[in-house]
């Protein structure tokens, strides 16, 4: 009998022993008593809707060694934690593949690299990261990995699923060693897969004690298709001429979107992507340009270079670095401007 109740003991305290204590004193303190994402869009991974900042902070004076995780949630993996270098990279990964989509879409295939697409009028992305990180793209018509590579890590973006591949160098704060007072920052990151609200909870366990802080988060739909503006006033526009007014359509979902344009009776309507209405305009001054050259030499110009050399067009750089313009016939009979996959030409003199 006595045996018996030794057992007994030793079973209880092996089972106090296994089970978290509440933290009965402030050991920790939080910048947030509560994390709430809100509505977060379905879709890409690490966009800023979907990260939380959240700041820890060591309240003791001796170590404390501690293993974050996240419970009572179905899909635990649609959370992590990463710092806030790892978020800013993420965040200037978008934007490439962004510039990368939009490139493709006008020139028909893909860029050599980023500074290609900066060089274009793509991308703008501070120097800093461009100082400390290279970008890679791997495979070629079509892209299908964005590379970040620093000094000692490497962060994989996947076009196809819109997620960034999990790598060992991550950053990710599952163990943590706080020295004393030690203030931590972190950024938690929802990436939801589906619709529908989600709750648990941040667990910080230490010492066989536990904190618990509250998550709530709904996945929602995002809006696929933005529109800047409901109307498109031309105002007077006298017959035989012609008036532009731009439209800018955005893509905001993770996912490449199909828009069609439908004219209704009227043909007098056309659209242009910019780069191309730029082209256009040039075309016009081209030819505007030539036939002052005609007027004052007798003759059409040799060439396009001719017009600038001479200073009866102002060279445009932007323009010049996306399209190449050439004069045809002889006398010349059109202007032609070539892109990398696009040919556009005028009546000439």
């Amino acid at each position: 009998m006595h045996r018996n109740l030794t057992l007994l003991a030793a079973l209880l305290a092996a089972i106090v022993l296994a089970t978290p204590i509440p933290a009965t004193a402030q050991d920790f303190i939080f910048s947030l008593d509560s994390l709430n994402f809100g509505d977060v869009p379905i879709g890409l991974e690490g966009i800023p809707e979907g990260n939380l900042l959240l700041t820890i902070q060591n309240n003791t004076g001796g170590g404390i060694e501690a293993s974050l995780g996240f419970a009572n949630f179905e899909s635990p993996e649609s959370f992590e934690f990463i710092s806030q270098e790892t978020a800013g990279i993420r965040l200037v990964i978008l934007d490439i593949y962004s510039a990368l989509g939009e490139y493709v879409q006008d020139f028909g295939e893909s860029p050599s690299g980023c500074y290609e697409l900066a060089e274009a009028g793509y991308l703008d992305v501070d120097g800093r990261w461009l100082w400390e990180w290279n970008f890679e793209f791997v495979g070629a018509n079509p892209v299908v990995q964005i590379k970040a590579i620093s000094e000692n890590r490497e962060i994989l973006f996947d076009i196809y699923t819109g997620g960034f591949v999990p790598n060992e160098g991550d950053d990710e704060f599952g163990e943590v060693a706080f020295r004393p007072y030690e203030e931590r920052e972190l950024i938690l990151c929802y990436h939801p897969e589906n619709t529908g609200a989600v709750s648990g909870g941040l667990t910080i366990t230490y010492a066989n004690r536990q904190i618990r802080l509250p998550i709530t988060a709904t996945g929602v739909m995002r809006e696929a298709l933005t529109v800047s503006t409901e109307e498109i006033d031309f105002g007077n526009v006298f017959a035989g001429t012609r008036s532009c007014r731009p439209l800018t359509l955005g893509n905001t979902s993770g996912d490449i979107l199909r828009v069609e344009f439908e004219y209704r009776e009227d043909r007098s309507f056309q659209f242009f992507k910019a780069y191309i209405k730029d082209a256009r305009d040039h075309i016009l001054a081209i030819q505007k340009a030539s036939k002052d050259y005609n007027n004052q030499r007798g003759r059409d110009p040799s060439s396009y270079e001719e017009l600038i050399q001479l200073g009866y067009l102002p060279r445009n750089e932007g323009i010049d670095r996306l399209w190449s313009f050439g004069l045809i016939g002889s006398p010349f009979t059109n202007i032609e401007a070539v892109s990398t996959s696009n040919i556009r030409e005028a009546p000439g003199t």
